[in-house]
């Protein structure tokens, strides 16, 4: 930590030109990380089921379970007739269309397949189409074969709707990462204004959220280099946006919350610096590797969603730590007094008050065993709602109400 204290505070410049450099590669690199990431990634290949799956495939030449289900009803509703040679045209043309897609290995039209009459409907008003994907991947693979559905259903003279699990997972997995992101664009403005409140300046509030941004770039630097080598899920970049503002702001606030104490004790000396990184310093590198070693323990599962969080989470948990330890002392090194420049409001921060948290930590330290009892207690009975919780895997039954497949579905 001494050296790191002294690095920092004789060549603050370097150090920051250097991570502006590893900064701007990772986001030439990276930026394209979601064209090379697949979707979710939640079964075991090694599982029973999924070997029986795998050896039907090569055996069949199609994976046994339909992905895809096109529902065709007559264009102004009503009665669907299937005597009409122009209908079932139609329906032959959708077919060998459908036949034709990427990762689909067969196609089942009830109106040539005897056997499949159970896809007429009883009532007359429509039939269904089903597809067999020729990959086990209907996760990834599946929902490639659904995009290219879409246009096909579209074409089609006939009221042609999309279901099926490639179709739904794939609508589910767009719908996720819009919400995410939409979630991530509210959390961002809000958070800086919740950094100006502790701050109460924009240069204090602004190194937070600076390192937000590099660890969120380092991330998909890593999840590009991972995806060439192993098939990487695309909800990895979603620990890595969330994790990154989280763990980088709590480091860098601690950092700059120290290094103002110290600034009020001994002004911008070189000892004030030190002592800030050998303290808040160890705390974030301590953190973050804390958090590294846990994330990283879901490296050892099979499934693919979960051993790309681990990798996401252990490198945003690292990228943050080093980050904090480097760019924010340099930049504290720079900055001097000016870190308090451009307040938005005259008086003590919040960060530099904080009695009410010492008192809470000394309470805590004379009676611990009460506290971890009571602390115990509370997370209990907030989990026990879990006692009564069903979890499930994706299905057609999570897609949400408003997208095509979900009125295919019912």
């Amino acid at each position: 930590m001494t050296r790191i204290a002294d690095l920092t505070w004789k060549h603050p410049k370097l150090v920051l030109a250097v991570v502006a450099l590893f900064t701007l590669i990772a986001a030439g690199v990276g930026h394209d990380v979601e064209k090379h990431l697949k979707a979710a990634g939640f079964t075991d290949s090694a599982s029973e089921s999924e070997r029986a799956n795998h050896l039907l495939r090569e055996s069949l030449g199609y994976n046994p379970n339909p992905a895809l289900v096109l529902v065709v009803r007559a264009p102004e509703g009503g009665k669907l007739d299937v005597s009409d040679p122009a209908v079932r045209r139609q329906v032959a043309q959708l077919s060998a269309r459908l036949a034709g897609v990427e990762y689909v290995g067969r196609v089942v039209n009830p109106l040539r397949d005897p056997g499949a009459a159970n896809l007429l409907a009883a009532d007359g008003e429509s039939l269904a189409l089903t597809a067999f994907l020729a990959t086990d991947d209907a996760e990834d693979k599946g929902g490639i074969a659904a995009e290219e559905v879409q246009p096909i259903a579209a074409a089609s003279p006939l009221d042609v709707a999309v279901g099926g699990f490639a179709a739904g997972f794939d609508e589910t997995n767009d719908q996720t990462r819009e919400d995410l992101t939409k979630a991530e664009m509210i959390a961002f403005p809000v958070l800086a204004l919740l950094l100006l409140f502790v701050f109460r300046g924009v240069i204090a509030a602004a190194i937070p959220l600076l390192m937000g941004v590099i660890s969120i770039v380092g991330t998909l630097l890593v999840l590009r280099v991972m995806s060439g080598f192993a098939d990487t899920s695309l909800f990895a970049l979603n620990i890595a946006t969330g994790l990154s503002l989280g763990l980088a702001v709590d480091y860098a606030l601690l950092l700059v919350s120290r290094y103002r104490e110290e600034l009020a004790r001994d002004g911008p000396s070189r000892e004030a610096h030190r002592r800030t990184v050998q303290t808040a310093g160890r705390t974030a590198l301590f953190s973050g590797l804390t958090v590294a070693a846990a994330m990283a323990a879901l490296i050892v599962m099979p499934q693919r969603f979960l051993y790309s969080m681990a990798v996401a989470g252990a490198s945003v948990a690292i990228l943050s730590a080093l980050m904090a330890l480097l760019v924010v002392p340099s930049l504290l090194a720079m900055l001097g007094t000016r870190i308090d420049a451009l307040s938005v409001r005259r008086g003590p921060a919040v960060s530099d008050t904080s009695g009410g948290w010492y008192r809470l930590a000394r309470g805590v330290m004379r009676r611990p065993v009460m506290f971890a009892l009571g602390s115990s207690a509370l997370l209990l009975a907030a989990a026990v709602p879990l006692l009564w919780t069903t979890l499930t895997g994706p299905s057609a039954e999570a897609v949400p109400p408003g997208q095509p497949s979900y009125d295919a579905y019912r």
